[in-house]
């Protein structure tokens, strides 16, 4: 049961830490409106007074999950534009895997351990 609760379940701080990616500092009440919860909610699991359900956490982690590739052009983006938040150059990073992937530049593989398609450049195979 405690490798299906590490699978499914989620602490505090990392529902924490999703958050303040997203959205910052402030994160609460635009996680609240992300995933359709109240923000009394998004409290009392950003402080562990409530379990996340496996729902909120899957919902979160599909929200978050942009793959190795997508974390590198976040981080390209916040480089190039510090002023910009977290939360637009998240969905930035998103938005330039999905175009790369439509192009056939980043192949899906499924064969990441969190069952979720992580993304990989395509192109000639290591040998």
């Amino acid at each position: 049961m405690k490798g299906q609760q590490q699978t499914h379940g989620m602490t505090a701080a990392e529902f924490t830490a999703a958050g303040v990616l997203l959205y910052g500092r402030w994160f609460k009440s635009p996680l609240a409106r992300a995933v359709n919860l109240e923000r009394t909610s998004i409290r009392a699991y950003a402080f562990g007074k409530r379990q996340i359900p496996p729902r909120i956490a899957a919902q979160l982690r599909a929200i978050v999950n942009i793959g190795p590739v997508g974390t590198a052009i976040r981080t390209s983006i916040k480089k190039c534009a510090p002023e910009l938040s977290e939360f637009r150059a998240h969905r930035m990073a998103k938005q330039i895997v999905l175009d790369l992937t439509s192009l056939g530049l980043l192949a899906e593989n499924s064969s990441g351990d969190t069952g979720r398609p992580q993304l990989e450049p395509t192109g000639r195979k290591r040998g």
